[in-house]
């Protein structure tokens, strides 16, 4: 039915349907002037807008061509998207809005209307940008990418995803007394030289501050707050406004830095911006920490080569789906995004319970739900945005993002919800936390991982009052395998042995690689007494013994290895978790010592050790 062609109750209730959505709505004329807009787009323009309205249109102007028709709405073009970004004085900030427009035509192809709806998608777009950014620099530090060449990268995407924004990342000295310029890209080097060395103390600007403090510290105007009063002539001077810096913390919590951004204006963070910061300073830790670690070990970085492909992003198509039902839990309307997202035609669900869509046992209760809506008046979904699971045609399940609205027509409830599929995030989450807590070779937790572990087992053991062990494996002579048969064969007899050693322990215990051909095996529950503990402890280690020293296959060549063993015991938190691995690591180089091939146990006493085979 053409628009000009509604009833004022049909028009009265599509009117009523468009101003309940979200979206920004509108309908143009054949000149392209709007001549229907919702809620949404009327609070949203900064231009002058038609009220909700129908304008007739003459025969004569339905079949003129569209007046300066733009590059994605041509008369030979039934759907068109773009996006566009403009700058949004009301928020004080640049805005991506994604449009989707319609051109309906008459019987004989010329163009009626273009029906078209707005959705800005800042906040989506820039998480996404943060996400690829963040998932860049995991995949950087996997390949041993130089550790300036890390950081240098991620600034740049950083002030690349929040345009305005000056990146600046302070390291603290060896003493953790001064502030040291690491990177600052954007900044004035005369103002980056005039800040390098400065000491953190209260009241040391913005960085200095969130250093000493290990706290977050907002200003927003550097002109008036007193954090500044002895360093804003010099940051005024350049231009710089205002300033937020968030400490970086190693996983124990010890200030390594700060990352601060910078503008040219006095501001205050949104708590996405926040977020988005802290969430960087926690990345930028975990690089520092690492770059940390390896100087400290002084071991060879093990190149971690591991292609991670993401070439779908959450804007493929940013419609979400619109699915609107009756106070019976019928379904009167399916758009082509719900199409999409379901795999169900709209043919195939129209006039069909929606719970069709919906998983046990929420599938079974959703009839009750509407029964008590219909009882009381009460409901609990309506205007709270959610995820929850959604079923589609084939049986699979999947996350999505759903909010209800609620319109009434000729007095009876009428139930529109939104709904956007949220795969992807999901797996982008699962893939950071992977790449950030296991070994890309063998699968196995790494370094962190294995110290949370260690820490929770200690408060097990404290609780339970019965000991525990780590054991630190070597590889003997596994330069010899690299340096003859290649970095390959090396590789294939660590996930071998990872492999082995993941079947030699219970379920309830830990395997980790620290890097190399270093392995940390932990065992729990084992006796109250020392003596049987050490024994149990025994059993395991020539069980590995045993199991490491079978041949290899390895692309058809035979290879023969075997381990050195150090072996620690532990009760509750009795000794650190450094001292704890540290007995464990002089075990197995004394297992070296007596011949390789063997187990020692660590002894407090003068760091005797006991043999396990």
């Amino acid at each position: 039915m053409a628009l000009n062609q509604l009833s004022p109750d049909d028009f009265d209730f599509f009117r009523e349907f468009l101003d309940a959505l979200p979206l920004q709505c509108f309908v143009k004329n054949a000149h392209g002037q709007i001549i229907l807009s919702n809620t949404a787009y009327q609070n949203a323009s900064t231009e002058a807008v038609v009220p909700l309205k129908v304008i007739e249109l003459g025969v004569n102007e339905t079949r003129r061509p569209l007046v300066s028709p733009t590059p994605f709405v041509q008369a030979n073009e039934k759907i068109a998207t773009h996006e566009e970004t403009r700058w949004n004085s009301q928020l004080g900030r640049y805005q991506t809005d994604y449009v989707i427009q319609k051109t309906i035509t008459d019987d004989a192809g010329q163009p009626l209307y273009i029906v078209g709806s707005i959705l800005d998608i800042s906040e989506q777009k820039q998480f996404q940008l943060q996400i690829d950014t963040e998932l860049k620099l995991l995949e950087m530090q996997a390949a041993d990418v130089p550790f300036m060449q890390l950081l240098t990268q991620f600034v740049h995407s950083f002030e690349s995803n929040f345009p305005g924004v000056l990146c600046s990342i302070l390291l603290l000295d060896d003493q953790g007394e001064h502030l040291l310029h690491t990177i600052a890209p954007s900044l004035p080097e005369a103002y980056c030289q005039a800040i390098h060395g400065v000491a953190i103390g209260p009241n040391i600007g913005s960085c200095g501050t969130a250093a000493y403090t290990g706290q977050d510290t907002i200003v927003a105007d550097i002109a008036s707050d007193p954090l500044w009063r002895n360093f804003a002539d010099l940051a005024l001077s350049h231009d710089l406004r205002s300033c937020w810096s968030i400490p970086i913390l190693s996983t124990k919590g010890r200030v390594l830095g700060t990352f601060a951004n910078y503008h040219r204006y006095p501001c205050s963070p949104s708590s996405k911006e926040l977020q988005a910061i802290k969430r960087g300073a926690y990345l930028v830790g975990l690089v520092i920490e690492h770059e940390l670690t390896e100087n400290q070990l002084a071991q060879d970085k093990m190149i971690l080569q591991e292609s991670v492909q993401h070439t779908q992003t959450i804007l493929d198509n940013m419609a979400d789906g619109v699915i609107t039902i009756d106070i019976t839990g019928r379904i009167e309307s399916f758009n082509s995004a719900a199409s999409r997202i379901f795999g169900y035609s709209p043919e195939e669900v129209l006039f069909k319970n929606v719970s069709m869509l919906m998983p046990e046992p929420i599938a079974g209760q959703h009839d009750g739900y509407l029964l008590r809506h219909q009882a009381t008046g009460n409901t609990n979904i309506v205007g709270v945005p959610r995820e929850v699971e959604g079923l589609r045609k084939d049986g699979s399940l999947f996350p999505m993002r759903l909010s209800v609205s609620k319109i009434l027509r000729a007095g009876q409830p009428i139930f529109i919800g939104l709904v956007s599929d949220n795969t992807l995030d999901h797996q982008r989450r699962e893939e950071i936390y992977r790449l950030a807590f296991f070994d890309a070779l063998t699968g196995l937790p790494n370094r962190r991982l294995l110290m949370d572990r260690i820490k929770k087992a200690m408060l097990t053991s404290a609780r339970s009052g019965l000991h525990g062990a780590v054991m630190f494996l070597d590889l003997d002579h596994f330069k010899h395998l690299n340096d003859h048969y290649g970095h390959h064969m090396g590789d294939l007899l660590l996930q071998q042995v990872s492999a082995r050693l993941q079947s030699c322990v219970r379920e309830n215990d830990s395997v980790a690689r620290l890097g190399g051909d270093e392995f940390v095996v932990l065992l729990e529950t084992l006796s109250e007494q020392a003596e049987q503990a050490i024994e149990q402890a025994k059993t395991v280690a020539n069980k590995i013994l045993e199991c490491l020293r079978l041949p290899y296959d390895l692309s058809g060549h035979t290879h023969v290895s075997t381990p050195s063993i150090g072996v620690a015991l532990f009760l509750a938190e009795q000794i650190s978790i450094d001292d704890l691995l540290k007995h464990a690591d002089v075990a197995m180089y004394q297992a070296k010592a007596a011949g390789r091939n063997t187990a020692l146990f660590y002894n407090s006493a003068l760091q005797g050790v006991t043999q396990a085979h």
